[in-house]
Parts: C-alpha cells; sequence; structure tokens
C-alpha cells in the first residue's frame, strides 16, 4: 500500500511539474512577445523557460519584463520544490521495497522467539506441576508422621 501510494504520489508530483512547465511557458510569452525581440512565437517560450534551467547563461532566451523575470523566479522555484518533493517519493517507495524483507525477517524473529518463550512456559508449567505435587506428598508424609506421633503419646499416656 505504501509503495503504491508513494508511486501515485510521485506520478502526480511529474504531472504537476509539466503543468507548471506550460503554465510558465504560456505566461512567459504572455508577458515577453511584445517586449521580446527573440519571443516570436510560443515555441520560443519554450526556450525561455529551458534557459531557466540552465543558469549558466549561453546562448538561451532571458526575460527583460518584470512579469518575465517574476515568472522565471516562480518556475525556478516551483521547480525546486517539485524535485525535492519528486524525489522524496521515490526514496519512500524504494524504501519500501528494502523494508518489506526487514520486517519479514523481525517477524520471524519475533515469532522464533514467541515459540522459545511458549516453550519454556510450557516447561515452567510441569515444573510447577510436580513442585506442587511434591508438596502434595510432603503434607501427606507430614500428616502420617503427626499422627504416628499422637498414636505414640496416646499410648504412653495409656501406660
Amino acid at each position: 500500500m505504501r509503495r503504491r501510494r508513494g508511486f501515485l504520489m510521485a506520478v502526480i508530483f511529474v504531472f504537476v511539474f509539466v503543468v507548471v512547465i506550460m503554465m510558465s511557458n504560456i505566461s512567459f510569452y504572455a508577458f515577453e512577445h511584445n517586449y521580446n525581440s527573440k519571443i516570436n512565437n510560443i515555441n520560443d517560450g519554450f526556450k525561455a523557460v529551458e534557459s531557466v534551467f540552465q543558469l549558466s547563461g549561453g546562448q538561451g532566451v532571458y526575460p527583460v519584463t518584470i512579469g518575465g523575470r517574476i515568472t522565471s523566479l516562480a518556475t525556478l522555484l516551483m521547480s525546486i520544490v517539485l524535485l525535492i518533493l519528486f524525489a522524496s517519493q521515490v526514496f519512500k517507495v524504494v524504501t519500501s521495497f528494502n523494508l518489506k524483507d526487514h520486517f519479514t525477517k523481525i517477524e520471524k524473529d519475533i515469532k522464533n522467539e514467541e515459540d522459545d518463550i511458549m516453550e519454556e512456559f510450557a516447561e515452567s508449567q510441569k515444573l510447577e506441576a510436580d513442585i506442587l505435587k511434591k508438596q502434595d506428598e510432603i503434607l501427606h508424609y507430614e500428616e502420617n508422621i503427626m499422627r504416628k506421633l499422637d498414636k505414640l503419646r496416646e499410648d504412653k499416656q495409656k501406660n
């Protein structure tokens, strides 16, 4: 169940990432197409979004308006957040595969310990029964001795 949920969340993050890229492309084009000579059609918006991710300069398309710059910054920040969330979900899915074996081993160890404890408990019950039996024998023996002593006292008093 945990793997399915983690996988589903990872797919959702990828979908949200694609939506963020598409929306930033459209908004970048909307802000820049009248002011930036390198933005002639919506495909040039993709080049601009690509240059946001390159971060190294080069021949990319750069925003010249405040709206384009805010869009670039928001795209970069949302992408970083989505990347971190995506990585955490992938990590959860990967660790759930490894933890299953670990928990299976722990479950077997607990079962073995439970069996050992139950065996020890059965042995202690048997020992307790033997002790009670011996105590009962000792009580009968003591009662028998007391009767004999009482009989000897009676015989002594009669004589």
